[in-house]
C-alpha cells in the first residue's frame, strides 16, 4: 500500500550532504583531445560514500561540515577562476571518461610529489593518502577555494595506487565539476532559478494533495 501511495505521489527520500562525503567516482561525458584534456558536457556520480578513517578531517572553510549543509554558504567559496588544461579542438573526439575526481593541488603535491605538509607524506589537507586512497578524498577538500581553483583531474586505479587518466579544461569545464560537487548527494542543493523553485514547490504541493486524496480513497473501503 505504502509503495503504491509513494509511487503515485512521486515520493523522494532525502539524503543529507556532508563535507566528508567521498568516493567521487564519476562518468564525464564531453570531448577529449589527444593530450587527455576534457571539455565537460555533463557528469554522472557513480560512487557512494565509504567509511571514513579516524584521522580524516572536514575542512571548515567550505561551510560543509554538518549534515545537510547550507548550499548557498557552500557555493560562496567558489573561485573566480579555474585552472586546467588548454583544450585542442583540432584533435578532439567525443568521449566518455570514468575515474575518481582529484583537485589539481592535491594531484600535484600529494599524488605525484608525495609532499609532507599535513602530517604524513602524501596526505592531502583532509588527511587522506590520495595516491593510494583517492576514493576517500573528501568533498570539502575538493571544493575548498585553494584546491578548487587549481582545477580537476580524473584518476584511474592501477596496482596499489591511482594514476592520471584525464584533466578537465580550464574555465567552464572545471567550474562544472565544482558545481557538481556542491550539489551531488544533497537532497535540496540545486541551482534552480526562483521561477523554477516556485514551480517545483507548486508541484510538490499538488503531489501531497494527490497522496492525501489517494489515502482517503483507500481508507473509505475499510
Amino acid at each position: 500500500m505504502f509503495a503504491l501511495l509513494c509511487a503515485m505521489a512521486m515520493c523522494r527520500f532525502a539524503s543529507a550532504g556532508h563535507g566528508l562525503d567521498n568516493n567521487w567516482t564519476v562518468k564525464v561525458t564531453g570531448l577529449r583531445d589527444a593530450a587527455g584534456c576534457v571539455r565537460v558536457t555533463e557528469l554522472e556520480d557513480l560512487g557512494a560514500n565509504l567509511p571514513t578513517t579516524s584521522q580524516m578531517t572536514c575542512l571548515s572553510a567550505t561551510n560543509m561540515c554538518s549534515d545537510n549543509y547550507d548550499c548557498q554558504a557552500a557555493r560562496a567559496s567558489k573561485p573566480s577562476n579555474f585552472q586546467g588544461c588548454t583544450f585542442d579542438a583540432t584533435t578532439a573526439v567525443d568521449a566518455t571518461v570514468t575515474g575518481v575526481l582529484m583537485d589539481g593541488l592535491c594531484y600535484r603535491n600529494f599524488v605525484v610529489e608525495q609532499k609532507n605538509f599535513n602530517g604524513q607524506p602524501g596526505w592531502a589537507p583532509d588527511k587522506v593518502h590520495v595516491r593510494s586512497e583517492a576514493h576517500l578524498h573528501t568533498r570539502a577538500c575538493l571544493v575548498v577555494n585553494y584546491c578548487a581553483k587549481t582545477g580537476f583531474y580524473l584518476l584511474r586505479p592501477t596496482t596499489g595506487d591511482y594514476a592520471y587518466e584525464a584533466q578537465m579544461e580550464e574555465g567552464t569545464s572545471a567550474e562544472k565539476v565544482f558545481d557538481f560537487l556542491i550539489e551531488a548527494r544533497h537532497s535540496s542543493c540545486t541551482t534552480t532559478t526562483t521561477t523554477e523553485k516556485a514551480n517545483m514547490d507548486s508541484a510538490q504541493k499538488m503531489q501531497a494533495i494527490g497522496a492525501s486524496m489517494l489515502l482517503a480513497f483507500f481508507l473509505s473501503f475499510k
